[in-house]
């Protein structure tokens, strides 16, 4: 009897060691879609960055048009940041501990972007070291990615 409490103890607490290093220090989420049709040239998303740490922590913001899987994709395709008063702002953010920040993308197709195929952008955020130890992120927590598609006009019945 005391050996199984011994082993649930040990098995509970390596059970939180490794789910304490498992969560991301940060959160991304989509907040807001676009509500213009796909037909339209620009769309703006809302997103927001939650700093999950107990300390101040500065963000960078990594956006990629090529993270589209199993799909014809586009990748003509622009983006502009901006702030919730749609100033523009910088690829690097700073929050306070327990902080979260909104701000917006804005998608923008070119007039050269592949019709009836697909956009994904990747939103990725991280801090500056997290950029350094690992070129690829393997934590959903810290990005989110907008699929969007690019129909033909001239296929419109």
């Amino acid at each position: 009897m005391a050996r199984t409490i011994t082993l649930i103890i040990i098995f509970s607490f390596y059970l939180n060691v490794y789910t304490g290093f498992s969560q991301s220090s940060v959160k991304v989420s989509l907040i807001e879609k676009s509500s213009k049709p796909n037909y339209a040239k620009e769309h703006l998303y809302k997103i927001e960055v939650e700093n999950r740490t107990a300390n101040a922590t500065s963000y960078e913001i990594n956006v990629d048009n090529s993270y589209c899987k199993n799909k014809n994709r586009s990748n003509d395709i622009t983006y502009n940041l901006y702030d919730t008063d749609l100033n523009l702002i910088d690829h690097r953010i700073s929050l306070a501990a327990k902080q979260s920040r909104q701000f917006y993308i804005k998608l923008i197709k070119s007039n050269r972007s592949t019709l009836n195929s697909w956009n994904c952008t990747r939103i990725e955020v991280n801090t500056a070291k997290t950029r350094l130890l690992s070129n690829k992120s393997n934590s959903q927590a810290n990005s989110v990615t907008i699929k969007s598609f690019i129909p033909d006009p001239n296929n419109d019945n």
